[in-house]
């Protein structure tokens, strides 16, 4: 039996749907009906002391759900002591819209964000950052508990954030949440902070000098044990006014992570000590999250495994089956924009626009690429139809759901110890708790490929519902073989169509020239397949070069794909091209309905 206030808050959920026309499914409504219950059980104090996860999909209704418990709890408040309660959101745009959409009485609430004088209208909405302790409902950025949590601080000793006089007890976290922080020390780095100290303290310049070059001979995946330096030498480094804001960041982490063993990776960059923290303190749980991502995401599988602090609430499906997703295998990271120039690109995400002259598109794209924007712009019908975004603004946003067509410029990728540090951060991990099993950090990498996928493609028309599904909508990816394949895709939206981004390629000149008549004339010769190595032998090309200028070449591989040949990379690290026009002829075959004899043996 649930109480009266679950009852309430689910009956305010329901009123609310039908009000706005929003029919989920039984499915859906029975996932959602999870908050409020679980709120419930917070404020009766009735819940363990972990992390309850809702991921149900943008559009079904998480948010409209916290809302309307947050309101059921205050109309009968007094039934539960009016224990406070706090919500922790990654930006304040999403304070805004919390504030909006709760509509709460002025002297209820409270927002409490960094004292900087640009967020002075925050701090004074409500009752005002100076009478937290006053105000029923905090909204707050999650920084400012883990800031706090990563020095050691528990919540209950957060007197700032308390509600009369008291910890708040009923605890939401919009959006994800990871329980702690990868540390991070690019050894390039460091090498450059002794310049900075050299004149002013010396002794501590060649400290750092000697830990240096011990972890520059450490071996890949070695345990390096950082020393601890005497108070003196830390206030040194605290004090110090440092001549750029990355010495200033890279003393900071230097400090962090004195006096603790560390896990040295030798990358192509250099090497990198990594370890980490715990962020979020253990006491600010039991505490509800909703995160869209949270059923895709590698983070929480950690957590849950390590930790053994995270339950799943029920899921929902979303029927992604209006959804259309038009992928182009093709490099398109930061580093490939920076190598082949934006001109390969904009060419065929005009193409895409124009083709439909009538209808609004976001663009998203990565930060370091603004020139992307004037380059579409310039070579668009109607450019205000087109809008743009980039990555740390795809997430948790409203503001785009009414257009219906989408282009991903690329995936947001890091590096591999970016990987490491984060899955250390989630399963809490420290070096010094041991090491983690080799196929975490890909696992990771699958997961957070998905999540940047999915909250990117929920932007627009795919974040609304229409019943159990989405409203038609079209997406397109550029997503390099190897990134997020057709299946996963598909397994990220539900019964959406995943297609080929048909691309013109340019004419090839040159190399790319030579090994397409060197392939198709070995192939018209009869063979099915030609291997890579016979290939780039032809070209007089060394490996690396052949895989950089003919592998990897957008144009070279749409030009074998409209020939129906395809590249293969075998377990061995060998590339094979094959001939799949058999493929063709097999699918036109059974679309024209003729019949194809099969024989089997037995």
């Amino acid at each position: 039996m649930y109480s009266n206030l679950t009852q309430r808050a689910f009956q305010l959920l329901k009123d609310r749907f039908k009000e706005i026309g929003h029919t989920p499914s039984l499915e859906q409504l029975a996932a959602l009906h999870d908050i409020p219950h679980t709120l419930t059980l917070m404020a009766e104090g009735k819940l363990e002391q972990k992390m309850y996860l809702s991921s149900l999909h943008p559009g079904i209704g998480k948010s409209t759900a916290v809302t309307t418990s947050v309101q059921s709890y205050i109309q009968c408040r007094e039934m539960y002591r009016e224990q406070g309660v706090i919500m922790c959101f990654d930006r304040h745009e999403e304070i805004v819209r919390m504030v909006k959409d709760m509509n709460l009485p002025r002297h209820l609430f409270a927002v409490k964000v960094a004292n900087h004088s640009s967020n002075r209208e925050l701090n004074e909405m409500g009752l005002g950052s100076t009478r937290i302790n006053e105000a029923l409902v905090l909204l707050t950025t999650k920084q400012q508990i883990t800031r706090l949590g990563q020095l050691g601080q528990k919540f209950s000793d957060m007197s700032r954030l308390y509600f009369r006089d008291k910890p708040r007890t009923i605890r939401i976290i919009d959006e994800s949440m990871t329980m702690g922080v990868g540390l991070k020390l690019a050894v390039r780095k460091l090498a450059k902070v002794p310049d900075e100290l050299s004149d002013t303290s010396p002794g501590v310049a060649r400290v750092i000098e000697e830990i240096t070059q011990e972890l520059l001979s450490c071996a890949n995946g070695d345990v390096y044990y950082m020393r601890d330096l005497e108070e003196g030498a830390k206030r040194v480094l605290t004090a110090c006014k440092w001549g750029s804001v990355e010495a200033r960041d890279v003393a900071n982490v230097f400090l962090q992570i004195l006096g603790r063993e560390l896990t040295v990776k030798a990358t192509e960059r250099g090497h990198v000590a990594i370890d980490c923290d715990d962020t979020l303190p253990e006491d600010f749980l039991p505490c509800l999250v909703t995160d869209a991502s949270g059923e895709v995401r590698g983070t929480y599988d950690l957590q849950q495994k390590y930790r053994k602090n995270l339950v799943r609430l029920k899921s929902a499906a979303k029927d992604y089956s209006n959804l259309t997703v038009h992928v182009w295998r093709q490099r398109s990271g930061k580093s490939a924009y920076q190598a082949n120039g934006n001109k390969v690109y904009v060419t065929e995400i005009v193409k895409v626009i124009n083709s439909r002259p009538n209808e609004q598109f976001l663009v998203l794209r990565f930060l370091s690429n603004p020139e992307l924007e004037a380059d579409i712009i310039e070579k668009v019908t109607r450019p205000e139809r087109v809008k743009f975004t980039h990555y740390g603004l795809h997430t948790a946003t409203n503001e785009y759901k009414d257009i219906p067509n989408m282009i991903i410029t690329g995936i947001m990728s890091y590096r591999s110890e970016d990987y490491e540090a984060l899955a250390r951060a989630a399963a809490g991990l420290k070096t010094s708790d041991g090491a983690l099993p080799p196929e975490t950090s890909n696992h990771l990498r699958h997961g957070e490929h998905a999540h940047h996928l999915l909250q990117a493609g929920c932007r627009t028309t795919p974040r609304k519902s229409k019943g159990a599904g989405c409203p038609e909508a079209r997406l397109w990816l550029i997503a390099p073989k190897g990134v997020l394949s057709d299946k996963e895709i598909a397994r990220i939206f539900p019964q959406c169509t995943v297609k080929r981004w048909v691309t013109t390629p340019n004419a090839l000149k040159g190399p790319r020239q030579v090994a397409f008549e060197y392939i198709t004339e070995m192939i018209r010769s009869g063979m099915q397949q030609v291997r890579g190595a016979d290939v780039g032998r032809h070209l007089g090309m060394t490996k690396s070069n052949f895989k950089r200028d003919i592998i990897e070449n957008v144009d070279f591989t749409d030009t074998l794909q409209d020939r129906s040949i395809s590249i293969e990379k075998r377990s061995n690290g060998q590339y094979f091209f094959c001939d799949t026009s058999y493929l063709r002829e097999l699918v036109e075959s059974f679309t024209k309905g003729n019949q194809i004899p099969i024989s089997i043996s037995l």
